[in-house]
């Protein structure tokens, strides 16, 4: 019985430093400082009081930075880690990105034909992207 444990904790190991890529404190800073940039955009104030424009330029500008994000994030995930890994990493990816788009339809179709369509569109964009990025980060990297 010891030998197949043992069988079982070096394939862990050895699965392991393949299946982190360092800088997780760094990015984890990054995503943060991205948070902060959104905040102190002029748009932001104004979106806080409901003003729709106002909304929906801050949202789609956050969605944009989050997103740019993303792929900066995965692109260095498939650089980094192992083809097994990453294999699983990718069709993770494909489902969350039609989750993704499928929860944000949902949302915009609440508002259909109304000023706030576009907004919630938006939103459920960007709190997705960003929420996939924290847990990119925190799932893939280590420091």
């Amino acid at each position: 019985m010891e030998d197949s444990n043992a069988q079982v904790d070096s394939s862990e190991e050895d699965h392991t430093p393949l299946s982190k890529v360092a800088g997780k404190t760094e990015y984890l800073n990054k995503l943060d400082n991205i948070q902060k940039e959104l905040d102190a955009m002029p748009d932001k104030k104004d979106s806080d009081k409901g003003v729709t424009n106002a909304m929906k330029n801050y949202y789609g500008v956050s969605y944009e930075r989050y997103d740019d994000a993303l792929n900066e994030i995965y692109s260095l995930l498939k650089k980094e880690l192992s083809p097994e890994v990453m294999k699983e990493l990718k069709a993770e990816q494909v489902k969350w990105i039609e989750q993704k788009e499928a929860k944000a339809e949902k949302e915009r179709l609440k508002y259909e034909g109304g000023t706030f369509e576009n907004v919630a569109w938006y939103i459920s964009l960007y709190e997705s992207t960003k929420d996939r990025c924290y847990e990119l980060v925190n799932e893939y990297m280590t420091d």
